[in-house]
């Protein structure tokens, strides 16, 4: 057995993420598992990396704050979220 030391190890049921120049293909899976929605993200964008914390915000601040760091936008439809960009 060995102890996870990722800051976001617990995140799923916390709610609290830590995120520190990750690149944006890392932190999608989390927030699509804790948030249970699908989010796609253009190509473009995939490496750009992203240093942000949130505490149990909703996927709406989360997500639009995601698209201000990376100079992106975002659309939201039922249970699917679509973010694109020119990249970094």
């Amino acid at each position: 057995i060995s102890e996870n030391k990722s800051a976001n190890a617990q995140s799923w049921r916390s709610g609290e993420f830590q995120f520190e120049d990750q690149p944006l293909k890392e932190i999608i899976p989390l927030l699509e598992d804790y948030y249970n929605i699908e989010i796609r993200v253009s190509k473009a964008l995939l490496e750009c990396r992203v240093t942000a914390e949130f505490k149990k915000q909703s996927l709406d601040e989360v997500i639009d704050t995601i698209s201000q760091i990376l100079n992106a936008k975002y659309k939201k439809s039922s249970n699917k979220i679509s973010v694109s960009g020119k990249g970094c």
